[in-house]
């Protein structure tokens, strides 16, 4: 199909650094359509993925949703652009989006709306967004023509929890397999900035911090560790993974090996810090399509990670997947990993890299994406 006049408009709920929204922009700059026929529309705040789209001369507009009592002049709102810009199809992604997005839709006359689940399961608290997801589960009959999810576990659990099966597909996230593996350059220049010598071996982690993403079993595995493997380090790099941080900074104190435990703040030079590292750890309690694992692979580092999502489809490698969640198996896969000899870490690691060249490229994930609005607009 001719995309040439094909309209397509994207809603989010924002635009700040996550993984839904860094797969939003790597499948718009990889999808050979008109900037000028593609609008993303960002329910809160423009940014530094808002602003990095704006540069490459997409449109981005942002709402500026504060709260749930904004709630009605954000529909408004978006009633009136979609009028205006008469999409062909609205994509929208994470469950906020979905909910007004779709309402805001078909309040329009749009009828071509896809939904984007990226999640299996909420972190603790979020009961306001477990609300949204009972009301999505609902809805998933009546607004959108099609529900994409990120990965398998995240599509049986919303299936659990009652979304329509009929109309959901799973497209996982893609890469951008012309980013080349760690570099010593790289490597160098961040263990320079961070005091590490080369006779250190760094394992690291990236995610924001919170409950979810289990930064508290990581930093607790490395008193099972450090006395076998003294020349260890840990690096935790993320949003709020800082000293100002006082949970996080509690357990670092109570690991016993605060000294070993480096913290980085959220980064857009995140390629350089896996050339840093010597071993991934994913160590989430959820995920969907972890993101994270999938570029630490193409960085081809030798991963290790909890049994969460679609982290197993992505490694196929059972031998480095916890069996549990808890700081006292992910140390011992971990273990698993670091008993291995320098070759054969490097080994997996190649491997790794492979895998995602072949599987996972952004170029296969585009064309998935093609071939679903080819489908719905030919209904």
């Amino acid at each position: 199909m001719d995309y040439s006049d094909k309209k397509i408009t994207h809603i989010i709920t924002g635009l700040n650094l996550g993984g839904a929204e860094r797969a939003l922009q790597k499948l718009i700059l990889n999808q050979c359509l008109p900037h000028k026929n593609i609008l993303v529309i960002s329910l809160t705040t423009t940014g530094s993925i808002g602003i990095q789209l704006q540069e490459k001369g997409f449109r981005v507009i942002t709402l500026d949703m504060k709260s749930f009592f904004s709630v009605p002049n954000t529909i408004k709102k978006l009633i009136e652009i979609l009028k205006k810009e008469s999409p062909d199809i609205v994509q929208t992604w994470l469950y906020h989006a979905d909910l007004l997005g779709g309402i805001a839709a078909r309040l329009a006359g749009i009828t071509n709306i896809i939904w984007g689940i990226r999640t299996t399961e909420l972190r603790r608290g979020s009961y306001s967004t477990a609300i949204i997801r009972r009301i999505c589960a609902l809805l998933s009959n009546v607004i959108p023509k099609k529900i994409v999810s990120v990965a398998y576990s995240a599509q049986r659990r919303h299936i659990d929890l009652g979304y329509n099966s009929k109309n959901m597909i799973v497209i996982g996230n893609g890469f951008d397999t012309s980013i080349k593996a760690s570099n010593d350059r790289s490597r160098k220049e961040i263990r320079s900035i961070h005091q590490i010598d080369e006779n250190t071996i760094l394992i690291g982690s990236v995610g924001r911090f919170n409950q979810v993403k289990g930064q508290d079993l990581f930093i607790k595995s490395i008193k099972f560790l450090a006395p076998e493997y003294p020349n260890l380090k840990y690096i935790l790099i993320g949003r709020n993974n800082n000293n100002e941080n006082q949970e996080l900074m509690k357990w670092i104190k109570e690991s016993g090996y605060p000294e070993k435990i480096i913290l980085v703040e959220e980064t857009e030079h995140i390629e350089k810090y896996y050339s840093a590292m010597d071993i991934f750890c994913l160590h989430s309690r959820s995920e969907g399509f972890p993101n994270v694992l999938g570029e630490a692979m193409l960085s081809a580092l030798p991963c290790i990670s909890t049994n969460v999502g679609d982290a197993a489809l992505l490694l196929d490698n059972n031998k480095f997947i916890t069996k549990g969640i808890s700081s006292e198996e992910l140390a011992d896969t971990i273990n698993k990993m670091l008993s291995l000899s320098c070759y054969e870490r490097a080994v997996i690691g190649a491997k790794s890299r492979e895998r995602i060249i072949k599987y996972f490229a952004m170029s296969s994930i585009s064309d998935k994406y093609l071939c679903l609005y080819n489908e719905i607009l030919s209904c």
